[in-house]
């Protein structure tokens, strides 16, 4: 959960949703992220399924929609 996150950890699920957002599949927005190349695929599987970056994905994606109409 957030509460039992490091600052570092964050910031990590930060990039790795801003990945997302700007269009990269998990494993290359879990390498944006910091996320060594050989674990990215599990890591961005991972991270994808936490529900906080759901939140943060959906809030960003509706903004993004609001911006543009």
């Amino acid at each position: 959960t957030k509460e039992n996150m490091s600052p570092d950890m964050l910031e990590r699920r930060d990039r790795f949703v801003d990945g997302l957002i700007l269009g990269l599949p998990k494993y290359q927005a879990a390498i944006y992220a910091g996320v060594p190349t050989r674990s990215a695929h599990k890591e961005g599987c991972n991270l994808f399924c936490e529900p906080d970056v759901q939140e943060r994905c959906k809030e960003l994606r509706e903004a993004i929609e609001e911006e543009n109409l």
